[in-house]
């Protein structure tokens, strides 16, 4: 996976959505998000996982995404943060 280190940045219940390995998420946004992961894993000792990239249409309408989704071009990412505390966060 480009951009992608593969040894901190989990991913939730892999083969629940469709680019479970992020091919087809935009590969400056899966590195921003491993810098992202990467950060609070060494800072807080706690990281993030990926719960979504790319969307087919059909996976989207299933999910009652917009029809305008950025997941549709892998302009976007679902990434649960619930591991970190609000002021962990405002860190981030």
């Amino acid at each position: 996976m480009r951009g992608f280190t593969g040894q901190v940045f989990p991913i939730d219940k892999p083969g629940n959505y469709e680019d479970s390995d992020l091919s087809k998420t935009r590969p400056e946004l899966v590195s921003a998000a491993d810098i992202l992961n990467t950060y609070a894993r060494n800072k807080f000792g706690k990281g993030l996982k990926v719960t979504g990239g790319w969307r087919s249409a059909a996976h989207n309408a299933e999910v009652n995404g917009t029809k305008t989704s950025h997941h549709l071009s892998g302009h976007a990412m679902d990434i649960d943060a619930s591991s970190l505390s609000e002021a962990e966060l405002a860190d981030l």
